[in-house]
């Protein structure tokens, strides 16, 4: 799927690996498991969000680390979506899209 068209101004960018849920057990591994499936697409990439007010648990914020490691290990490369949403695309890479809370 791509940004889905302008909304109010906004463009959508769909979460495909889900919403960052510490209260699930194991919620880290179905984030790895989700982006390894995804590495088999031609043009892979992968989405999560993360509630800034979750960052401040320690548990959350190790298990988190661990997840970005394991996406960089998998050649995911990290972009802004607000560029990607922009018509900045990038070739056979598989993409992991980073966006700040608030912009």
């Amino acid at each position: 799927r791509r940004a889905a068209p302008p909304h109010f101004g906004q463009r959508v960018m769909p979460e495909n690996l889900d919403l960052v849920t510490p209260w699930v057990p194991n919620w880290d591994e179905k984030l790895r498991e989700g982006m390894r499936r995804r590495l088999g697409l031609r043009d892979a990439w992968a989405s999560f969000f993360v509630h800034p007010h979750l960052l401040i648990d320690p548990d959350v914020q190790a298990k988190l680390l661990g997840v970005i490691r394991y996406a960089k290990d998998l050649g995911f490369e990290f972009v802004d979506v607000k560029s990607y949403a922009q018509g900045e695309r990038r070739k056979r890479k598989p993409t992991l899209f980073l966006q700040r809370s608030g912009r």
